[in-house]
């Protein structure tokens, strides 16, 4: 399976210029900065496909949070999975009340 370079459509037919789904993601692809963009993937996936951080700003979050607390990175990251705060608890190694102190001592502009 072969994804486009820009918007990571599926390609179901030919790719323009070999990685591009349509003219229009080629011609946009030369003119974007890929270092602002490029999303940052989650090693532990089999597939390949989960997301961390989808772009600079959000691994610059990352970084911050992980100032403050080493543990805040994986919290945020579970909670944006949809985690409950028990769940995220069990698999960060600690109690729901520990995880929700943590995810209070992050501010909001932060979080990505």
């Amino acid at each position: 399976m072969m994804f486009c370079a820009r918007c990571n459509a599926v390609f179901h037919g030919g790719a323009w210029l070999g990685k591009y789904c349509s003219r229009g993601c080629a011609y946009d692809d030369n003119r974007r900065d890929w270092d602002d963009c490029a999303p940052l993937y989650d090693p532990t996936d089999p597939t390949g496909e989960r997301v961390i951080a989808s772009n600079r700003d959000e691994v610059q979050a990352m970084l911050e949070l992980a100032a403050i607390d080493k543990r805040l990175p994986r919290i945020v990251y579970l909670r944006g999975q949809g985690k409950t705060l028990r769940e995220i608890g069990r698999a960060c190694g600690m109690c729901k009340d520990t995880a929700a102190k943590l995810l209070r001592k992050s501010t909001h502009n932060t979080l990505p």
